[in-house]
């Protein structure tokens, strides 16, 4: 698949920087092209697909703590409770993945992700 990403935040200055979409708002919106379908991810709350080909979907979400979730995962994990809900290979695979966003963003092309 090819991506390209855009991040903007909710105001009309465009695209922004991933390590400024967070600092300068709460509420962003993530936005990633692929060869056959593009993602949008609104918050943490909507998130629409939409193929090249086929039926587009929206799928909201409930409001959630992200960051008090993610660091109860992790207690629980270290303290011998339930694994990290994140195999490390799909936490690989994530970091590649925004890594080709953050590089088709900067360069204002595309990046081809396995």
């Amino acid at each position: 698949m090819v991506v390209s990403s855009c991040q903007r935040l909710l105001k009309p200055s465009g695209c922004v920087p991933a390590e400024n979409a967070l600092v300068e708002a709460v509420q962003f919106i993530r936005h990633s092209s692929g060869t056959d379908a593009a993602l949008e991810l609104n918050g943490h709350e909507k998130l629409r697909f939409t193929p090249r080909e086929g039926e587009a979907w929206v799928k909201d979400f409930p409001k959630t703590d992200i960051e008090y979730a993610e660091l109860a995962a992790f207690a629980a994990a270290a303290t011998g409770g339930p694994a990290y809900p994140l195999p490390v290979e799909e936490a690989i695979h994530g970091v590649a993945v925004f890594e080709a966003m953050i590089g088709a963003a900067a360069s204002g092309s595309t990046y081809r992700v396995a």
